[in-house]
Parts: structure tokens; sequence; C-alpha cells
């Protein structure tokens, strides 16, 4: 079985790629509707496939303060700066910050703003400035295009999936193989799920 065929059926699984498709050809009026959990979706995708694509170009994983994880913020960026077009490829790291300190840990990002799409700005990434405010500090506000981002993330995913696909690059895909298939449980979330249910209710959890 070649190892590109493991990494689809792990990576690519119909669970994934329905979902992607379908957050894909939402209308603008869904997206205007739910921008701020299309917003944590498309980067929700970078840091996934993000990780895998550290591993496929890398050849390791990512060992921050000495254990195993397969996502952080340097591969988020490494994957839009790799897939993401010029001069949009450099926000790497802004758009993770976001995406870390606003959606995953409160409701909302701190001192930004999504718009599915401006009026006359159609960066993906711009700053607002209060001009009656004097404190160079307190007066930048970020702006995030959705639907530019869902645009770039979903051609960027595309992409990646592609590589994995060509028969040319197998070694790399050996190499997601070995580091995040051929291995049990590398992150330990099995361990973690049997203890959080070991605490619920006393045994561990029940295998069907």
């Amino acid at each position: 079985m070649p190892y590109a065929e493991h990494v689809e059926a792990n990576f690519f699984q119909p669970f994934y790629t329905a979902r992607i498709d379908l957050a894909y050809k939402a209308t603008d009026q869904e997206g205007m509707k739910f921008d701020l959990s299309f917003l944590k979706f498309w980067s929700s995708v970078i840091d996934f496939y993000g990780g895998v694509y550290w591993v496929y170009k890398k050849n390791a994983i990512q060992t921050p303060r000495g254990q195993a994880t397969l996502s952080t913020g340097a591969s988020f960026a490494e994957f839009i700066k790799d897939f993401f077009p010029a001069p949009d490829n450099n926000y790497g790291n802004f758009i993770y910050a976001v995406f870390r300190s606003g959606i995953v840990h409160q409701l909302s990002p701190k001192r930004s703003g999504i718009h599915w799409i401006h009026g006359t700005i159609h960066d993906l990434v711009w700053i607002e400035q209060n001009p009656t405010n004097l404190n160079p500090h307190d007066n930048k506000i970020a702006h995030i295009n959705l639907k530019k981002f869902r645009e770039l993330t979903y051609q960027s995913y595309t992409k990646f999936r592609q590589m994995v696909n060509n028969p040319a690059n197998d070694a790399n895909c050996e190499s997601v193989y070995r580091h995040l298939i051929n291995v049990a449980d590398i992150f330990g979330d099995g361990k973690s799920l049997d203890d959080a249910y070991r605490r619920i209710t006393g045994s561990t959890m029940r295998v069907v």
C-alpha cells in the first residue's frame, strides 16, 4: 500500500473532506451569519493540516517543552508561508495570534474585526487606526477578510492534498506514516480520554 494512501485515509477521510467542501461552498449570507464560526473552522483547518505538513516537510514531529504535539504556531505559519500567495503568506504568525488568543480561548478575537468582505478593502489583513486616539499602543485594530481567508485556505488544503497524492512525493508521505500513523497513541490522546472517562465512571472506556 503506497504511503500516500495511508495519509489520505487518515488525514483526508470523508468526514473531514465533506465538511471542508461544505464550508467552502457556503453562500456569502451563510458566511456573514456565522462569521466567527467560519473563522474558527478555517483556522482549525490550517492548524490541523499545518501539523501534518510539518511532518511531511521536515520528517519530524514537533516537541515543544519536550512533549510531542501535532501543531503549533510554527507549523501554522509554515503552512501559510508555503501555500498562501505573496504577500498574504507573511501573515501566518499574525493570524495564529488572532486565532489562539481570541477564537480558541474566548468568544471572539481581541482587538480585531472579522468581515465577510469589505466594501473597499480586499486585503486579507489590514489595520484600522483611530485618529482621535494618540496612544500608539491603543489605537490599532486588526481586521481579517474572511471571504479571502476561506479562498486561500481551501486552495492551500487542495494543494497539499495534491502533493500527498503525487507519486513523486511518497517519501514525504512515508515520513507522515512513520511519525503520525504507524505509532501507538503518539500524542497521548487515548490515555487522556481514558483517564477522563475513568474519573467519571470508575472504569476504563468501553470498546465496541
